[in-house]
């Protein structure tokens, strides 16, 4: 049985507050520890040193640790006047929520550097030297809910924007954006009528969804920040649409973390190994750089990571509210994937049969059940207009698109060769390889593991242990499923297609090493192996800034990009702000031959704000204007990919002959590797 620490935690009332003396606090920790053993204390956070000096000294004669307990960003009360509150998107502070006095969440923005100055600042005048054996850190965030939607949404402060636009535009972004609009302008024509004038707006402005061949694509979870990105538009600031968007996305990959936590504490019962699920995820650089920018794959990561946890809840609890937020999520799994069908048939069948196999026949239980499939189709059909005219005729047109994206024809660059449908198949290994390379050696030694030690346990205890390997099961289906049908096939998909299978990799590795190392030595030795590479994890996404997504662990050896590509890397609007602080010019002509290098600097102007929009002008692709550009912009898999392969039919601005133009280059570069390339005079 391991060993249990009780630890005790004491408020002392806020920063400028003395609500207790250290005779009072003393005696109630020397009446505690006739009860029972305590190892620690964490004590704060008034800025009486007096009290502390006393209750240092006082468990100090009792061998137990005493830390400080600390809160950062909120609550502090004494912070220096010129310090900088959350913004929210209207450019006002965030309103705090009062819960007593000197218990303000007043968050201050967690970005700007003055705020961690001033924090600093606070520490070293009223709390530095006391002998602390640690201090406790709190409130080490941004806001929250307490503090409404501005709390959430939030900060919109400079330094924060200024991150925010440190990442690109991915060349899927504004075609999704489209479709979602689609679908909203069949809402309008159902509420409103095709005579109503924002129809006739909206008709002028986009196609008809059902004249796309984009009608596979669900869109629910972006219809909210849709709305905010064309009014947006419409107002001039489709840089400041662009930046909610991307928040907005990273606010849905957080919200997969938090669930990701949640599934795996209840798989192992520790806090521990459910941070360790988030953190597989959270703390994968190339998984980072997809979550500002990726809007299908990394939504449906955290759909599965939520889809899963309120699974768990459904079964395990069969009550009617987590019938109705499973249905409801699992709706919006498959209608952003069709993937998400699977989702719906393992959590409901396991549902099912417990019901079927249980003494006693809960007729409750069984209402639950169909409650929780009405909703869930319910779900699925209000946010998925393709279906109200057709239903089955969509859902064949969606399992044909999602058996095999046959509609694209690009190039993937794969172990140094180049594949494309119809042409040359994917080898049947080549989402192994990503995998392999794209993950951190030490999780993907975890993942690895995960999936050995549930063949062991499936074999030895499945029936002995039937309440936690139900789950496992499920796990195992949600991923070898999909992959070995794509291996079998050969299909025409990106490995960005597999994002959703991290978390369930995730799942089943913390039940595994919490099974087989969760006490003694092995459990410190694996923690500590987990927290060097999640450092080094931190360190990597620090230094790559913002090219995260290029990540590749040293597996894939050197020169990796050269061999392998890039997952979602269009950083065009990097090379337009490089651009533009090379040239001081007000009338900048910039071109790619690159049809989809076009389309990227195209859309990654869009989002520029509108100052350095107006310096510069896109030039499109066989015009005259190209040849006369003042710069040549393209994404670095491409000029990889020309190199290889002469029958592409690309435009060749590789050798950069003297007489050619472009005759000088600067690279945008991250963790080695080459991420755009700039020709210029």
């Amino acid at each position: 049985m391991n060993k249990q620490e009780i630890i005790v935690q004491i408020s002392t009332g806020g920063y400028l507050e003395h609500k207790v003396t250290h005779d009072a606090v003393c005696g109630r920790l020397k009446a505690l520890l006739e009860t029972i053993a305590v190892s620690k204390v964490i004590i704060g956070w008034s800025c009486d040193r007096e009290l502390y000096e006393h209750v240092i000294r006082f468990l100090k004669q009792h061998g137990i640790e005493c830390y400080l307990w600390l809160p950062v960003f909120s609550e502090t009360g004494i912070l220096k006047a010129d310090t900088g509150k959350l913004i929210d998107d209207t450019g006002n502070e965030v309103k705090s929520y009062c819960l007593s006095e000197g218990e303000n969440f007043e968050f201050y923005c967690p970005e700007q550097q003055r705020n961690i100055r001033a924090f600093l600042e606070i520490y070293e005048e009223n709390f530095e030297g006391l002998g602390f054996d640690g201090v406790f850190l709190d409130k080490i965030r941004y806001g929250s809910f307490s503090n409404g939607l501005g709390g959430v949404f939030s900060c919109f402060c400079p330094a924060c924007r200024k991150r925010y636009r440190e990442y690109g535009i991915d060349v899927d972004e504004n075609p999704e954006i489209d479709i979602a609009r689609m679908d909203l302008k069949e809402y309008v024509r159902l509420f409103f009528g095709e005579n109503s004038r924002l129809f006739g707006y909206m008709d002028g402005l986009i196609g008809d969804l059902m004249d796309s061949v984009e009608i596979d694509h669900g869109e629910a979870v972006l219809y909210p920040i849709v709305v905010v990105v064309s009014v947006l538009r419409v107002m001039g600031r489709a840089d400041l649409g662009m930046l909610s968007y991307h928040m907005y996305l990273y606010v849905w990959f957080l919200l997969g973390l938090l669930a990701a936590y949640q599934v795996g504490k209840f798989l192992t019962g520790k806090k521990w190994y459910g941070a360790m699920a988030a953190a597989f995820i959270g703390l994968n650089p190339m998984l980072f750089g997809n979550a500002f920018i990726n809007n299908k794959d990394m939504i449906m990561l955290s759909l599965t990571s939520i889809c899963i946890y309120f699974g768990i809840q459904f079964v395990e609890k069969k009550t009617w509210q987590w019938s109705v937020l499973w249905a409801v999520v699992t709706g919006l799994c498959v209608n952003m994937r069709i993937t998400g069908l699977m989702y719906a048939g393992l959590f409901g069948g396991l549902y099912l049969l417990e019901f079927l196999t249980s003494r006693e026949k809960d007729k409750k239980v069984f209402w639950h059940g169909i409650l929780a499939v009405l909703v869930m189709l319910a779900t699925f059909v209000a946010v998925t207009p393709a279906t109200w005219y057709s239903f089955w005729g969509y859902f064949v047109y969606t399992a044909t698109s999602s058996t095999g994206f046959l509609r694209w024809h690009g190039w993937i660059l794969y172990g140094g060769e180049l594949y494309r449908y119809l042409e040359k198949s994917l080898p049947w290994h080549y989402f192994f390889g990503c995998f392999g390379i794209q993950t951190p050696i030490i999780f993907l030694a975890a993942f690895i593991f995960g999936q050995a030690g549930c063949i062991c346990l499936f074999f030895r205890k499945l029936k002995q242990n039937w309440k936690d390997m139900k789950y496992m099961l499920i796990f195992a289906v949600i991923i070898w499923a999909p992959m070995t049908f794509f291996m079998v096939r050969s299909a025409n998909v990106f490995f960005r297609h597999f994002f959703f299978m991290y978390p369930v990799l995730a799942f089943m590795a913390v039940y595994v090493l919490n099974r087989f190392c969760g006490h003694g030595k092995t459990e410190k030795i694996v923690k500590s192996c987990l927290i060097i590479q999640m450092v080094i994890c931190v360190l990597l996404m620090i230094a790559g800034h913002p090219f995260q997504a290029t990540y590749f662990n040293a597996l894939a050896g050197r020169n990796a990009e050269e061999r392998f590509e890039y997952i979602n890397t269009d950083y065009y609007k990097e090379a337009l702000e490089q651009i533009l602080k090379m040239d001081e010019g007000d009338d900048i002509l910039i071109s790619s031959d690159n049809l989809n290098c076009y389309f990227g600097i195209k859309q990654a102007w869009e989002i520029l704000h509108p100052d350095k929009k107006a310096r510069i002008r896109i030039a499109e692709p066989e015009t005259v204007e190209c040849e006369n550009a003042d710069y040549h912009v393209y994404g670095y898999s491409t000029l990889i990919k020309e190199n290889k392969e002469a029958s592409l039919g690309i435009a060749d601005f590789v050798y950069c002959e003297p007489e050619k133009k472009y005759g000088k280059q600067f690279g945008l570069d991250a963790y080695g590797k080459r991420v755009i390339t700039i020709y210029y005079d």
